[in-house]
């Protein structure tokens, strides 16, 4: 019989510096275990990992408000601050 486990990233690789982000989306995926988006800055494609989908909901942002091609600006925060991105 196989044992369960269950596991979870760290968060130190993400640094600790806020920044500002305007982009261009080339993918968005909304699902678990993280909401993500692959945007384009600069001929540079960066992906966004967000929060997994219940507190990426309850913070605003649903499904319907961000279509592939939209500019946006992402205003992202330390992992020193506790809040990723916001």
């Amino acid at each position: 019989m196989a044992n369960q486990a269950l596991s979870h990233h760290g968060w130190s690789w993400y640094g600790n510096e806020d920044f500002t982000l305007t982009a261009t989306v080339l993918e968005i995926r909304f699902a678990n275990p993280h909401d993500r988006m692959t945007v384009e800055v600069d001929g540079q494609r960066w992906n966004l990992l967000l929060s997994p989908p219940s507190r990426t909901r309850r913070a605003g942002l649903s499904e319907d408000m961000i279509q592939v091609g939209d500019t946006i600006t992402a205003y992202a925060t330390g992992i020193g601050k506790r809040t990723i991105l916001k």
